[in-house]
């Protein structure tokens, strides 16, 4: 838009011009493709206007430090920079220029400041007229530079275009090529095709990570490493090199003296560099670094996409075959069958000729299964236990040459130690008779496949000891089994037994201290009264132990049919047996279920709870509330949560023993038992119960039952 704007206010310019009587130049200038299409018709133009013999139209080239003049009649030495007094042409003011004693007047060729050359005509033809040949000249400048400006407009204009064609090839070439190989052979064409450099190399650096891989527009070239090249230094340090004047060993192609190296990055990640070279000095400009450093990012991008693409692919397939060797070795627990379907499944796995498992026997190796020509005859054979050789993933790319042979009957070989824990049990083998078959991804896949190798291998072995013992096992559980059930239901008929006969003596010893309480009530101290009340009391305490534990050998001793309970029913019903004080308010959520469940179970459940709720709670109003919801888990979950004193977390587990107080039964009376009858009653019904509480902050008991 700034070059439009320019390029309209020098049009204006030009049609107020005073010159009217003299014909108009050249317009078709302004189509002009080179500096010579606009240098010609404008020299025919002022030979027309100005009786000269001599005159020239020149441009200068700063950047090549040279000057490319268009004369009507040459002299004999051409002209240089140094001959222009170039501050006073910057000031818009003209010089003189003299050549072999011939004296020119330079009126300078620039627009907005910008200087592109100038104008010399022979002092004489001045003479004539001055000032019109002095407006003439100006206006011919003024012509020539909006030409120049339009000429150079079209040329940027094409570049970026070209640029962005390229660009744009290579992006679609990064999307549809399908191998880095066909990536580069359309990268390094297109490059060819649209930009014809005059040295275009892009360098991959290898797996080794030493070398570059060439992918050539002139021809293939040898590798080349990092240590010893330009291009290796680009590769150390991540930098652009833009270099004015190559040497010759820094050149890749003959001839070349301008180099620009800009290296591939995918991140921080450094994968190659590419190469452009030319044969002019300082051919590269900010726009040629631009440009290349696009190219590359563009270029790194697709090759980067490729390499995750085939690194999926490959992992992909190194699944699938680990999931189908997984299969096949895990399908049979007799060792020779899964031995021999390991084997067999090696050579496909990775490509080689042949496989084999080696098993650890008395302190040697022995071929336990082979597959594959190269390792017939091996089977039952047994070799050194070379520990140094086999305790770790071994890669050898030549035998013979590593490690003398060591009886192996291959060139390449990748072992596999097959380990339980820290145990070797044995080496995992794949040969090849060819040196340098296989890669680190073929070691790496064998290294998956090596522990559950070691875990079938293991398994068949353990197969046989778990069958010989799996009916002294079984007999072994049963009997087991048999003798706790005989054990819980001997628990259970117990503490039903002690507990119903301990009814007799508590209920004799009730009766003589409510007979001596009567017979001597006026005759008896204060402290007797107390001895005595205390008597009653620890007597009724008992009485609800007594109560209490045959409730609980109840639980575990016997089964109740299940009955269909609304629980909106149920719960206002039990709410009003226990005629709870006044100070207790008990809040229910509307809408309660009907559930399948054993009555007398759920009783106590909801009673003990709701008991405990209204006993340890020093509130003024004792606040009680009654909550479901039905989980994801298709349990029904029931909270009831009071305002109470609260239980400190440590002991939160504790409350549901038997017996088992946090205070004294002067601060709170009862048994501790209810809580133990609660945790019992919900396993019976195959349910959870737990409790959320902070010390001072009340407790919410939260009961699991499953939906039936």
């Amino acid at each position: 838009m700034r070059h439009l704007a320019l390029l309209i206010d020098v049009m204006n310019i030009q049609q107020s011009s005073p010159i009217e009587r003299y014909p108009s130049s050249n317009l078709s200038i302004l189509q002009a493709q080179s500096l010579p299409e606009i240098a010609a018709p404008m020299l025919d133009y002022l030979r027309f206007l100005i009786p000269s013999p001599e005159i020239a139209i020149v441009f200068f080239d700063f950047a090549q430090e040279q000057v490319l003049a268009f004369w009507t009649q040459p002299p004999a030495r051409s002209l240089e920079l140094a001959d222009f007094d170039m501050p006073q042409l910057l000031r818009q003011e003209s010089v003189i220029v003299c050549l072999a004693a011939v004296c020119y007047t330079c009126i300078p060729i620039a627009l907005q400041g910008d200087l592109m050359g100038a104008i010399l005509t022979h002092q004489s033809a001045l003479n004539h007229q001055a000032d019109e040949a002095a407006v003439i000249l100006a206006e011919v400048a003024l012509q020539v530079a909006v030409a120049v400006q339009q000429l150079r407009l079209r040329m940027a204009t094409e570049r970026h275009l070209r640029e962005l064609t390229v660009l744009h090839a290579v992006v679609r070439a990064g999307s549809e090529a399908t191998t880095e190989t066909e990536l580069m052979a359309r990268a390094v064409g297109v490059i060819r095709d649209k930009l014809y450099p005059d040295y275009f190399e892009i360098f991959l650096l290898d797996e080794t990570g030493d070398y570059l891989q060439p992918y050539g527009v002139t021809g293939t070239l040898c590798r080349l490493s990092l240590s010893d090249c330009l291009e290796g230094q680009v590769m150390r340090h991540g930098r652009t090199i833009n270099i004015g004047s190559a040497s010759a060993a820094e050149a890749r192609q003959v001839g070349m003296v301008s180099k620009l190296c800009v290296p591939l990055k995918v991140g921080e990640r450094l994968i190659g560099v590419v190469v452009a070279e030319g044969a002019r000095p300082n051919q590269f400009d900010e726009a040629d670094v631009w440009f290349v450093s696009t190219f590359a990012r563009q270029l790194a991008t697709a090759v980067d996409r490729l390499r995750v693409e085939a690194m999926e692919r490959q992992r992909t397939r190194q699944l699938a075959a680990l999931n189908k060797i997984g299969q096949t070795i895990t399908a049979s627990l007799d060792l020779r069958e899964v031995l021999q379907r390991i084997v067999e499944a090696i050579p496909p796995l990775v490509n080689a000729d042949g496989g084999a498992v080696l098993l650890l026997e008395d302190e040697a190796l022995v071929y336990a299964a082979v597959s594959g020509a190269p390792m017939f005859g091996l089977r039952g054979r047994r070799v050194m236990n070379n520990q140094a050789l086999f305790e770790r993933p071994l890669l050898l790319q030549n035998v013979v040459e590593e490690i003398g042979g060591m009886g192996v009957n291959g060139r390449s070989l990748i072992a596999i130690p097959l380990q339980i824990g820290s145990e070797i049990i044995g080496v995992l083998q794949a040969v090849h008779q060819q040196p340098r078959a296989f890669s680190q991804s073929d070691l790496q896949i064998l290294e998956r496949t090596a522990p559950w190798v070691s875990i079938a291998i293991e398994n068949a072995r353990l197969h046989h000891q778990v069958q010989r013992h799996a009916v002294e096992l079984e007999e072994r559980v049963q009997q087991r089994t048999r003798e706790l059930q005989e054990t819980n239901d001997e628990l259970s008929q117990y503490a039903y037994a002690v507990s119903h006969d301990l009814r007799t003596p508590l209920r004799g010893i009730r009766n003589y201290a409510d007979f001596l309480q009567e017979d001597l009530a006026d005759t008896l101290e204060d402290e007797q009264k107390r001895y005595l009340d205390g008597l009653l009391r620890a007597v009724r305490e008992a009485d609800h132990m007594v109560d209490g534990l045959l409730t609980l050998s109840r639980i575990s001793s016997r089964d109740l049919p299940l009955e269909s309970i609304d629980l909106n029913i149920f719960l206002r019903g039990l709410i009003a047996s226990l005629e709870l004080p006044a100070d207790v308010h008990i809040i229910m959520q509307t809408d309660w279920p009907t559930i399948q469940t054993e009555v007398a179970l759920l009783r106590q459940i909801f009673q003990n709870i709701i008991l405990n709720g209204a006993k340890f709670n020093q509130s003024s109003v004792k606040e009680i509330t009654l909550n479901w919801v039905l989980g994801e888990d298709q349990t029904y979950q029931f909270s009831i949560h009071d305002n109470g004193i609260g239980i400190d977390p440590i002991y939160q587990e504790r409350i549901f023993g038997v017996f088992e107080r946090l205070h004294t039964y002067q601060e709170y009376s009862g048994t501790g038992i209810g809580l133990a009858i609660v945790r019992k009653a919900v396993r019976k019904l195959r349910g959870s119960v737990r409790i959320e509480s902070q010390l001072g902050q009340g407790s919410t008991f939260i009961v699991q039952l499953p939906v039936q």
